[in-house]
């Protein structure tokens, strides 16, 4: 990995301001494929961390044990313990509410919504 276009990366992501600004961003530079199987893997993420099993994971989000295990293995590595999300209100009668967002841990079993996350 080039780590300069890593870090590069990183910061175009960090510097979206608004959550339409984040969607163009991503659906520019990533493939459909990629922006489906991504949005998974952090869902791979929050259910092992509810302590819901591997196979019930791949059964439910329709993926493969080892997209699991992998998800898993990175999870003990501590790779996902200071992470946060902004999380971003969902639409109501088509408009977002007036850009409000608020910050809390990915543990947050009360957040709903889509999340943006970063480290």
């Amino acid at each position: 990995m080039n780590k300069k276009y890593y870090s590069e990366l990183i910061s175009v992501l960090k510097s979206s301001k608004t959550s339409n600004e984040m969607d163009n961003f991503l659906k520019g530079i990533f493939t459909a494929q990629e922006l489906e199987e991504i949005p998974t893997r952090l869902q791979i993420i929050k259910l092992l961390k509810k302590g819901i099993s591997q196979q019930q994971i791949a059964q439910k989000l329709k993926v493969g044990i080892a997209t699991v295990t992998r998800g898993s293995k990175e999870l003990k590595m501590g790779r996902f313990k200071n992470i946060w999300a902004i999380k971003y209100f969902q639409k109501i009668g088509g408009q977002t509410t007036s850009g409000e967002a608020e910050d809390f841990f990915m543990d947050n079993s009360s957040a709903s919504g889509r999340g943006f996350f970063y480290y």
